[in-house]
């Protein structure tokens, strides 16, 4: 009777904070084109492009994102350094480390040999938060845009915001991109594809160009939030990922739970209790698997947090690379003396 109590008040509570994640918007950030003041010019050798700053917003910013093709070249020759340009006029730069790379999803992340403050972080709007019919905008150095200017500063005044809006989802060489109605321009690669809030949706990537006319596209930030590990690279993910809230957390569960069926039961032993300890130590939790590929698996929750993710080698509870909806390291639970903690690890979802 009890156990059916129970049972019946967390399937309330877990119905609640699903309402409450799925009519929660991304948190404002501001405009598209304050987030200007997180681009950057990216330069080597062989040419330049477009970038743009992650990490938390308000702090120094030390990681920049760009394109894998802005750096191949001197990549493929074995440099490891890029310029990062904050206004070549005033000779404000950093050579940055060629840190992270995906030649397939044609992106690369920098390091900076210190943090600064000359750009500011931007948050990133995965695509299940994404307006597939608002207004979106493409921010960076386009070359054609500045061609025929007298003198270019390649500050932030000289970065070009280009309006369109989002054709559709599409995966393009095992990539997830949006299809976008506005032109990708050598120049423009790796800069930020952002919403009305400044918030990144995706990178500017690329242009397929046939007999029937040219086809735009930007690789979703979904790529990038999968792939970087962020107890490294801390990032500002627009629901919210990585607070130590409820919402946020409800949100991982929940798509746990869609994922690989999972419950959370709870059973008290019957010895007499006579304190508050005693009545914690009698608390036994276990994670069961009621569908899915972990069907019928258990894991004890005590002290030590049961791990979940697909990273196979830190998760104890691990889900295919290619799972939608989980992060490499998406959340931890543990007992604790007054129930069960649930922690997000910075969940992209």
């Amino acid at each position: 009777m009890k156990t059916d109590r129970f049972r019946r008040v967390a399937a309330l509570f877990l119905t609640f904070l699903l309402l409450t994640v799925l009519a929660a918007p991304c948190f404002a950030a501001g405009s598209a084109r304050d987030a200007a003041d997180g681009v950057v010019l990216v330069s080597t050798d062989y040419g330049r492009g477009s970038g743009f700053a992650i990490g938390k917003t308000g702090k120094p910013v030390q990681y920049i994102v760009t394109n894998y093709h802005v750096i191949r070249d001197v990549y493929e020759e074995g440099g490891t350094t890029a310029t990062v340009y904050f206004s070549a006029a005033a000779n404000r730069f950093m050579i940055a480390e060629i840190y992270w790379t995906d030649a397939k999803k044609d992106l690369a992340v920098l390091r900076l040999p210190e943090p600064t403050t000359e750009r500011s972080a931007l948050a990133l709007c995965p695509s299940g938060q994404v307006d597939m019919a608002g207004t979106v905008y493409a921010l960076g150095y386009p070359g054609a845009a500045t061609a025929g200017n007298d003198f270019v500063k390649y500050d932030t005044s000289d970065i070009t915001v280009t309006r369109g809006g989002l054709a559709k989802k599409t995966r393009v060489n095992e990539t997830d991109c949006y299809q976008i109605d506005l032109t990708i321009s050598p120049g423009n690669s790796g800069g930020p594809l952002v919403n009305e809030k400044g918030q990144v949706v995706g990178i500017n990537t690329f242009s397929i160009v046939s007999s029937s006319g040219q086809a735009n596209y930007a690789v979703m930030i979904d790529e990038l939030i999968l792939n970087l590990d962020q107890r490294v690279i801390p990032l500002t993910v627009a629901e919210g990922g990585g607070a130590w809230v409820w919402i946020a957390a409800a949100a991982a569960v929940l798509v746990l739970a869609g994922a690989g069926g999972f419950l959370f039961w709870r059973r008290r032993a019957r010895a007499p209790q006579t304190s508050p300890a005693q009545r914690s130590a009698a608390l036994q939790f276990m994670l069961v698997g009621v569908g899915g590929a972990h069907a019928g698996q258990r894991f004890p929750l005590g002290e030590q947090a049961v791990r979940f993710g697909r990273d196979g080698a830190d998760c104890q509870v691990s889900f295919p690379m290619d799972a939608p909806g989980i992060s490499a390291h998406h959340c931890e639970v543990r007992a604790v003396e007054t129930g069960v903690e649930l922690r997000d690890l910075g969940s992209s979802y």
